[in-house]
């Protein structure tokens, strides 16, 4: 670990702000190891950064020096069994007063760290438990890409309906979600069907969404009940231009 000059410890008090990677107390005399141990792991968890004691928490920040912790390799064997990483505990000797610095290292990618069961992290002057999505978005950085992940092969054309995320799918176009899977992935497959036709300069029909869903010529039903439902969804509508009547109408996304 490199040493900390007394040039960093000023340039760190005229810091515009604390911030996520660093935080300021005085504790002239002493500091809760409770309260360390979870301004570390918040700190990890935000990339990493360091925490000074003997430093006023008001601007213009000075330095008043500090008697907490006169012993940093008996407190840092207390921090690496309360919060299970190690983080490096430094001494310096500014002119002003003794500053107490805490090394605090970035959480590994994937992964949030915890104390007592909560995943923390700094919100202004507090801290507070992770978001479940903030949580979330932390668990898929250890996933690979999507990007390098190996392309499928040899899949049906139901299949890539069942691979997307419909749900968001629904919920970017503020659509109400479906009720009956069947029917999610029913209108999905039309909308693509009609977009498909639409690119290729041809109409989509009664007859192309039937060989689409390889139904009989008996299953009239059945098409009209998935085109009534994706025009209802406002994913599709009627061919203005298309002869009257069911036998010829065409249809084209709702967009074009």
């Amino acid at each position: 670990m490199n040493g900390t000059s007394v040039q960093q410890i000023d340039a760190w008090l005229s810091s515009p702000s604390e911030h996520q990677r660093l935080e300021f107390k005085e504790a002239k005399n002493q500091f809760d190891n409770e309260k360390l141990y979870r301004y570390c792991v918040a700190i990890a968890n935000e990339g990493g950064g360091h925490f000074l004691l003997g430093v006023s928490d008001a601007r213009p920040r000075q330095v008043v020096g500090s008697q907490a912790f006169n012993n940093p390799v008996e407190m840092a064997e207390k921090l690496f069994r309360a919060v299970s990483f190690r983080v490096d505990i430094e001494d310096v000797a500014h002119p002003d007063g003794r500053v107490v610095v805490f090394h605090i290292p970035t959480r590994p990618r994937g992964t949030a760290y915890s104390y007592e069961g909560a995943y923390l992290m700094r919100v202004g002057e507090s801290l507070t438990p992770m978001s479940e999505d903030y949580l979330r978005g932390i668990f898929a950085e250890g996933q690979p890409d999507w990007l390098e992940m190996p392309a499928k092969d040899g899949l049906s054309a139901q299949d890539v309906v069942e691979l997307l995320d419909t749900q968001t799918f629904f919920e970017l176009l503020k659509l109400p979600y479906p009720s009956d899977r069947t029917g999610v992935l029913d209108i999905r497959a039309c909308y693509q069907h009609c977009v498909l036709k639409w690119v290729q300069r041809q109409p989509m029909s009664n007859q192309t969404l039937r060989e689409r869903f390889k139904l009989s010529e008996r299953s009239t039903g059945t098409i009209s009940a998935i085109l009534t439902a994706t025009i209802e969804a406002n994913f599709i509508k009627p061919d203005p231009a298309a002869p009257s009547g069911k036998k010829f109408a065409r249809y084209l996304p709702i967009w074009a």
